[in-house]
C-alpha cells in the first residue's frame, strides 16, 4: 500500500507524524509526492516499521528498493 492511501484509509496522519517526528503537513507532502518530495532513506524505513509493513519500502523509494530485475 501506498503511504497516501494509508493516511487516507486509517485518518491517523497527525498521530504517525507524531511518531515519527515530522509534521503532519510534511507527511501529507511525502504521501501526494508534492514537488517530487521522497523521503530518505532512514525515514522511509521508519514509516514502513511504523505502519507494521502496511506501506511498502518499494512504494516510498522505488529507487532504492524497487525491483532490481532490471524492471
Amino acid at each position: 500500500m501506498d503511504l497516501h492511501t494509508f493516511l487516507k484509509t486509517t485518518g491517523r496522519r497527525a498521530e504517525l507524524a507524531d511518531r515519527l517526528g515530522v509534521s503532519p503537513n510534511y507527511l501529507w507532502q511525502l504521501s501526494v509526492k508534492y514537488r517530487n518530495r521522497q523521503p530518505g532513506a532512514a525515514l522511509a524505513r521508519r514509516i514502513h516499521e511504523e505502519t507494521l509493513g502496511v506501506v511498502a519500502l518499494e512504494e516510498l523509494r522505488p529507487d532504492i528498493w524497487g525491483d532490481k530485475k532490471g524492471n
